[in-house]
């Protein structure tokens, strides 16, 4: 149930949403869209380490989406 309203909120599919949850890559615009849902601002949701220059994605942490 939470998947499919975050989904839903964000606009993002629920593939895209468990996929993230997981900690699975993700872009950047995938990730601005969950910051805007959770009301946080998109560095919140990950650190330094977690972003992968060469295919600019972010790998999200997992704890971040369970608040």
């Amino acid at each position: 149930m939470y998947t499919r309203m975050f989904s839903e909120r964000s606009k993002l599919s629920v593939p895209t949403i468990q996929r993230i949850e997981k900690g699975e890559e993700s872009s950047l615009e995938s990730m601005g869209l969950v910051a805007n849902v959770l009301g946080v601002p998109i560095s919140d949701l990950f650190s330094q380490n977690n972003v992968d220059d060469k295919n600019n994605t972010i790998i999200i942490q997992r704890s971040k989406l369970n608040k």
